[in-house]
Order: structure tokens, then C-alpha cells, then sequence
């Protein structure tokens, strides 16, 4: 080997060196950016996780917000039920007792004629109603036969011997009246 291809031997060497560690760093600064990009890409993912997580939190504490207030309202409530309870529990025991006796008294034919009553109830009124009705149309004339009832009553009562026959009438009825009552 010549001195002149050892001395650029010898000068390349450091170059190549130079050259080897400048590929090095680049490679390096690929992986550093490869890596960065994938730690951007994991910031990303725990931002996103993160933001659902609020979300969840939140959904949590109206949830929270929501079953307090029903237990405040469930309590207010059953603590009027309760109160209601201890006020009417004379009535309550007292229908206690008497519901009992009907379970012991009443049996099953019982039930099903009432029941069988109450079917009729509809029909009952079908044929009442009419008549009701009906009366209700008279009440004008009940009325103007009353006003001539009371004409003639004065009529009468001017004639003679009329209060004569009104004191035997009453007579009469006190005797009826005396009968009846028990000694």
C-alpha cells in the first residue's frame, strides 16, 4: 500500500467514522420521532379517555343528585304514610276487627249474590231512571195543584160550620195518634 492511499486510508477513516456516527444519530432521531408520534398518539387516547371519564363522573353525580332526592321524597312520603297511619289507627283497627268477623261470617254464596246484585245495578237503573225523570217533569204541575189545593182550602174554611168540621177532624187524629203510642 502506497503512503499516499494510507494516509487517505487513515483520513477517510475518521470521515467514515463521522459518516457511520451521523447515520447513527439520524436512525436515532427516526426512532425519537417514531416514538414521539406514538407517546402524542397515547396523550391523545388518555385526553379522550379522560374527557369519557368526566363524562361518566357526571352522569354519576346527577344520578347521585337524582336518587337523593327521591330518597328525600320517599322519606317525606313515608313519613306522612306513617303519620296518616297512627291517626286514623282506631279506624283502621276497628275495620280490622269488623272485616274479620265478615270473613268469618260472610261465605261464598254471600259473595256471589252480591256480586250478582251488582250486575244488576245497571239494569235497575235503566228502568229507574226513566221514571225519575218523568217525575221531575211533574214538578211544575205538583206545584200549581198545590197553589189550587190551598185556593179551596181558603174557600172551604168560608163556609159555615167549616171549623166545626176541622176540630173533629183534628179530634180524630189525636184519637189515632193516642192509639197508636204503646202504654
Amino acid at each position: 500500500m502506497s503512503p499516499i492511499n494510507a494516509v487517505l486510508g487513515a483520513a477517510t477513516r475518521p470521515a467514515q467514522a463521522a459518516a457511520d456516527l451521523v447515520g447513527s444519530a439520524w436512525r436515532i432521531v427516526g426512532r425519537v420521532d417514531e416514538a414521539l408520534e406514538r407517546v402524542e398518539r397515547l396523550i391523545d387516547d388518555v385526553a379522550a379517555t379522560n374527557a369519557h371519564a368526566q363524562a361518566v363522573v357526571d352522569r354519576v353525580d346527577a344520578t347521585s343528585l337524582q336518587a337523593a332526592e327521591a330518597v328525600d321524597l320517599g322519606t317525606a312520603e313515608l313519613r306522612r304514610a306513617v303519620g296518616a297511619l297512627a291517626e286514623h289507627r282506631a279506624t283502621l283497627e276497628r275495620a280490622g276487627t269488623t272485616a274479620g268477623h265478615a270473613a268469618d261470617v260472610l261465605g261464598a254464596q254471600h259473595v256471589d249474590a252480591v256480586a250478582h246484585l251488582l250486575e244488576l245495578v245497571p239494569d235497575l237503573l235503566d228502568l229507574v231512571l226513566p221514571a225519575l225523570r218523568g217525575m221531575a217533569d211533574l214538578t211544575p204541575e205538583l206545584d200549581q195543584l198545590t197553589e189550587r189545593f190551598d185556593s179551596v182550602g181558603q174557600i172551604v174554611e168560608g163556609l159555615p160550620g167549616a171549623q166545626r168540621l176541622r176540630r173533629r177532624g183534628e179530634e180524630r187524629e189525636q184519637d189515632a195518634a193516642d192509639e197508636q203510642q204503646p202504654v
